[in-house]
């Protein structure tokens, strides 16, 4: 069995247009259709998988690499929501700076997701 490379899907625009909305959608079609999907939120208010979690608290990545002392696992910041996608926020106060960070946690687990989608921020969340 062969590993396809993952798709990246990035979501952005201004404020209040649906962003979350958008990009939990397109991450719950997709899980259903038999994709390995991990969505990673760049939202200050922590909220971008919030719909896939069924409003179950998440610990951000910053909040997490704040508070301990060790660095924090992937099982501390992500949280298998709808359909089983990987979700995961980074935090704020700088939209997407836990990003960096997060990539390298649990490589092995999201390298083998066909999507992963992250609902950004204009020019404050770098892919």
């Amino acid at each position: 069995m062969s590993i396809q490379t993952p798709r990246h899907i990035a979501i952005y625009g201004k404020g209040g247009i649906g962003k979350s909305t958008t990009t939990s959608n397109i991450a719950a079609a997709l899980a259903e259709a038999g994709h390995r999907v991990i969505q990673v939120g760049c939202d200050p208010k922590s909220d971008s998988t919030t719909i896939l979690r069924g409003g179950a608290e998440l610990p951000t990545v910053l909040d997490s690499l704040r508070d301990r002392a060790r660095k924090p696992k992937l099982e501390d910041i992500s949280a298998v929501g709808f359909g089983g996608v990987l979700c995961i926020e980074a935090g704020g106060p700088v939209p997407g700076g836990g990003l960096r960070r997060a990539r390298h946690l649990g490589r092995g687990r999201s390298a083998r997701r066909a999507a992963r989608l992250r609902d950004l921020r204009p020019r404050l969340c770098a892919l």
